[in-house]
């Protein structure tokens, strides 16, 4: 799915007034510049009190724009970054580079 796709998407959501915003692997084939609008999208039709999911097998992408940040592998949760936007480098990112670049 296209960038435009996606904003149609995550506008339907919102406007259905879903209190779950699920995106699953959205990212995915986008310029970082798409990206960042779609995370700019997602924080404007979200409504207070509302959740967003936000599924990916890219790594740190898109930490910055998150509340919180769970790290899974299987059913594991590897890491829950509570406040990803004010950390510099979280724990999440910390056990994906551990996962990637094993010591």
């Amino acid at each position: 799915m296209h960038g435009g796709l996606q904003a149609v998407a995550i506008t339907s959501a919102a406007h259905f007034e879903s209190d779950l915003i699920f995106l699953d692997e959205t990212m995915n084939n986008l310029a970082a510049s798409k990206v960042l609008g779609v995370f700019r999208l997602v924080r404007e039709v979200r409504e207070p009190g509302e959740a967003c999911a936000f599924i990916t097998h890219g790594g740190r992408r898109g930490f910055q724009a998150f509340d919180r940040v769970l790290v899974m592998r299987r059913v594991e949760v590897l890491a829950d970054a509570r406040s990803p936007r004010s950390s510099g480098i979280s724990d999440a990112e910390d056990i994906i580079t551990s996962e990637v670049l094993p010591e």
